[in-house]
Order: structure tokens, then sequence, then C-alpha cells
């Protein structure tokens, strides 16, 4: 394992030699991490993300044997603060109030447009208390396909007073400027969207694809404006990102930029609103398969996105799923940094990034949430997973997971998958946990702040600690919460003696989260606490176990005999650490 970095001041204590050796095992507040939880008599492998509820298909009012889940978004009531789930099924959309979100309340359907046929796609955006949802079409054996299906377009505001749900809804308009769309993106700043995988009547030339259209959902919707954008290379866009840009390449800054996820090539294009689309840069990969969806870093400087196909393009030389990085700082020429490996024969599906936090649904690898504090370096920390199909052996085929929603201001996160349903979850005591209680979201949003969250630059209650080291111990090592002299971020600190010698040792013992061991610790000492006077001589005991699953206890003992350690009133101890790749 090679050191990288070195951080020095995890823990000052000053240890008085009148101690007089007790033991000292504090009650823990750290909760247990399940193996699993059940729900509808299925279990739910986990680690750090607890399931709070489950709907499946039947709880949502769908046929098991001809209806799948699909893709899913999310709402929040801006008057009432209250959550909703809007999960898409080949036949429609399920809508579901999520407010209590281990009692969640399946509130009514929106079926599929009256006369088309159900769709393994379905897609849903919100925009001013409205779903807009598409659907695509392929051609069926007897040359028949989804005419018409449009834009179906619900009022949301329709969910706070559902009288004896569940119910049928109806939609509150629709539009015709489209015939099928595989998915649609919206910019909430503007109301500027995109349907993307198009299909329209060409006149009397029947059918024509294009790339997407580009709509503006503050025109009426009988007639939204929009503008065909076609290209010979890029001829098909599958999914999209649309921000108002505000991101480090200053030359675009207030554009509407769409992060389109191309079949085989990243694009970039400037919408240009009031004219034609443009494109500021197209960029692949090697051994690239299918750039199936990404998501931006909420500081604009990196994209990330999901490759659907490459594990079974390339089978031999990709076997585990890929999640690709990108500096896209300067957006005529972005610069690929490399992909972080899933390490599972999986493929991956898609993602979004909250408060540092990349959430993807992966098929049959279910949930995965990675930290993407080293994302500059091209390295993930997956510090959560839910595996949403335990029956099904994980593999890079199609079931599973299929979308994800992390955007709730609550914390809740909700999944879809393609048999079980709907998935409810949240983080438990994580990363992500440590962050919000730790941080405030201005810092979390903020890239010169995200670089040191991991560094000891980092020091959110001005203790001067490394906020890291504070993570992996579960505590605040500079705690002036003392019991029986000792520190109680510390598990304990007492003497030892060895019966050939008869000297006595310090030992110190600490509780250390498993899903920190990638770091290293030192114990050093200080008579006097000035820089050149630390020193080492203490070496690492044994393992023993944590009060939780998740937690053991680590013990270093001094090689110096009290006798012999610096006089005086007292002795200051503190640990160094060193992450490690």
């Amino acid at each position: 394992m090679r050191i990288t970095k070195i951080i020095s001041t995890l823990m000052i204590l000053q240890y008085a030699y009148s101690h007089n050796g007790d033991d000292y095992s504090p009650e823990s507040d750290l909760d247990g991490l399940a193996n699993g939880h059940e729900s509808n008599s299925i279990v739910f492998p986990s680690k750090n993300l607890e399931l709070l509820s489950h709907l499946s298909l039947v709880d949502m009012g769908g046929d098991f044997d001809t209806v799948r889940g699909n893709d899913i978004w999310g709402w929040t009531d801006p008057e009432t603060n209250r959550e909703y789930a809007l999960f898409g099924r080949t036949d429609g959309v399920a809508f579901v109030d999520i407010s209590a979100p281990r009692t969640p309340i399946f509130l009514g359907f929106l079926p599929k447009t009256e006369n088309t046929k159900n769709s393994t796609w379905r897609d849903i955006k919100v925009y001013q208390n409205k779903a807009y949802i598409v659907a695509d079409v392929k051609t069926i054996g007897d040359g028949t396909f989804n005419t018409n299906h449009g834009i179906q377009i619900f009022d949301l505001t329709i969910l706070k007073n559902v009288e004896s749900p569940p119910v049928i809804f109806s939609s509150s308009d629709h539009s015709d400027a489209l015939m099928a769309a595989h998915n649609i993106a919206i910019n909430e700043q503007t109301g500027t969207a995109i349907a993307m995988g198009v299909t329209l009547m060409n006149g009397n030339q029947g059918r024509a694809k294009y790339a997407f259209l580009l709509l503006d959902l503050n025109e009426p919707t009988s007639s939204p404006s929009f503008a065909p954008l076609k290209f010979d290379r890029e001829s098909y866009t599958h999914d999209a990102q649309i921000v108002t840009y505000s991101g480090p390449d200053k030359d675009h800054h207030g554009k509407e930029i769409a992060f389109c996820s191309n079949d085989d090539v990243l694009a970039i294009i400037d919408l240009k609103t009031n004219q034609f689309p443009q494109y500021l840069s197209s960029t692949t990969y090697p051994q690239v398969g299918y750039i199936h969806q990404g998501w931006l870093t909420e500081d604009q400087r990196y994209f990330v996105n999901n490759d659907e196909l490459d594990e079974q393009l390339y089978p031999g030389l990709i076997e585990t799923a890929r999640t690709h990085i990108w500096n896209v700082e300067d957006l005529d020429n972005p610069q690929y940094i490399g992909f972080h490996d899933l390490g599972l024969n999986t493929s991956d599906h898609n993602l979004f990034i909250h408060n540092n936090l990349l959430y993807e649904a992966n098929y049959t690898a279910g949930i995965r949430v990675y930290d993407l504090t080293r994302i500059a370096e091209g390295k993930l920390l997956e510090v959560a997973h839910l595996d949403t199909e335990p029956a099904i052996t994980v593999s890079n085929s199609f079931d599973g997971a299929w979308g994800i929603y992390p955007f709730f201001k609550s914390g809740t996160i909700i999944a879809s998958d393609k048999f079980q349903g709907l998935i409810i979850g949240r983080l438990t005591d994580s990363l992500e946990i440590w962050r919000q209680e730790n941080f405030q979201l201005v810092d979390l949003n903020n890239p010169d702040a995200n670089g040191t969250l991991w560094g000891n630059l980092a020091a959110p209650d001005k203790d001067g600690l490394t906020n890291l080291q504070e993570f992996a111990i579960d505590s605040d090592p500079n705690s002036k919460t003392i019991e029986n002299g000792i520190s109680t971020s510390i598990r304990q600190f007492t003497s030892s003696s060895e019966p050939e010698t008869m000297q006595s040792f310090q030992t110190i013992s600490f509780i250390r989260r498993l899903d920190a061991s990638f770091m290293s610790y030192n114990p050093e000492y200080s008579e006097s606490l000035m820089p050149d006077s630390w020193q080492g001589g203490f070496e690492f005991v044994e393992y023993s176990e944590g009060p939780t699953e998740n937690t053991r206890i680590e013990t270093y003992r001094s090689t110096i005999p009290i006798e012999e350690f610096p006089s005086g009133q007292g002795l200051f101890l503190r640990l160094t650490h060193a992450t490690a790749d």
C-alpha cells in the first residue's frame, strides 16, 4: 500500500499521570448496520443505506404479469413541503406520497396516452409543479407503432387533495409536438426542455428521427415552440442535463448548456434558445460502448457518465461496470480523466449527483452511492449500497434498479426497480450524514471547500482537527466531555504491565469505522506541544470487535516504559494519520 498523503494533529489529549488505569468503555451511540432489510417477504442486503419501505408493482395497482417499472422522478409541494414519488411503468405513471417514508400512500395512476401501446421506456421530469411525461416506441412485428403518445402534462398540485386513494388520474394537458421520445430533460430555472430520441411525422414522408427537439415549456402546450436538431454523426441524443451555466469556463457564463449522452460521444451543446443550437464539443474515450446518461458535479467542473454496453461489446477486455469521469472546465475542450471500476459484472444505468455524492441505479448491482471528494484523481469511494434484486445473480443483464432520485431535502432516496417496484430509503450513519452535520450547504457546494473535505484545512467546528479523522473514529477527538480523565472520543487509555519486566506501558485504544480502512494511524507524544517535540514510540497491538458491525477497536502500546517518559505535570498525545491508494 503506497502512502500518498500525511495529515497531522488528529487528536490532542492531555493525560495526567494520576490516571488510575481503569478501563474506560463508554456506551457507543453508533447505530448497527443491518445486513439486510425485510419488506414484502424480500430481504434487500445493504450497507449504510436503510430501506424505509417498499411498494411492489402490485401495491401500486400494476399487474405483475404484464407491467414493469422503468424511470422515476420526484416532486416536493412548495406550499406543504410534502414529497412525492413519480414512478414510471410500462403502462403509465404511479404517484406515491412518501412524506412519511415508512408508510407511503399510493395515491393513484395516470394511464398512458389513449390508443397507444405499453412502452418499456417512459421518462418524467418536472417544471413549475407540472410533470412532463414521454414514452418511446418501437416498430411492432406487424408494422404498427405507437402513434401520437405526445407529451402528457400532469398538474401535480392535484396530489395534495386526493380523496379515497388510489384513483385513476387524467392528464391536465397534452402536447402533440412529437409522436414519441425516449427521454426529456428540463432546465427548471428557465423552462427550457429538450425531448430526446424523438419520432415525428415528416409530412408525407412518414416518420423521422431527430437527436432532440428544443421546447419552451412557457409557451402554450398546444403549440410549444421547438427547433429540430439533427447531425450526421450525432444523430441520436439518448439523455441530457440542461443547466444555466455558471462554471469555470467564463466564456459561456449565463448560457443554457446541454450535456448530452450521444451514444458514442459526450456532446456539449449551447442551446441558444433564441437561435439554432450549436455544438461546443463532441468527445469520446477508449472502448466506448454506449454513453447512456450522465450528470454534472455541483460546481460544474466535472461530468460523470455511465456506459451501458461496454461490458457486452468488449467481452474479455471489459468484464465489470465502469463509471466515466470528465474534466469539463473548458466546455470547448473537455478532458477525459478515466473511469471508476465498479468491480462487479453488471451494467450501469442512471446516475445523479447531490451534495458531493454520486447515486447510481446499476441494474443487478442495485443502488450504489459514491463520495466524489477525489473525483479530480478519477477516484470514487463507495459509501453505501442496497441490492434491489437479491434473487438475481449480479450480471450485465438489464434487470434490476433502473432509476434513482436523491434530491429531496428530507434526505429520502427513491429508486425504481424493473420487477420490485418502488424502493424508499435513506443513508444511515454514513459520510453523507457526517457531512450534513458538520458543513453548511454553501461549503458542500463550494469547489474550494470540496477539495479540502478530506484534508487538514477543513474544520467546521473550528477545533483545528481534520474532519476525515473525525469521521473515521465517529467522534470529535477534541471533545470537551471528559470521564475518568479521558476524552470520550477514546475507547481506552490505560497503563499495562509486562510480567517479565514489571514495567508499565501506555496503551491507547479507539473505535475505528471499517469504511475508513483507507487510513493508517501513528500515535505520537509530546511534553510541550512544540512542533518539533512530537515523538513516536508506539506500536500496534491488536484489533478487537467494535460496538457495531461497522466498527472495530484498535489498540496501540508505547515501547517506552512509563517511568522513562518525560517528566512533568502532563503528557500530550496525538494520532497522525495517512491516507493511501
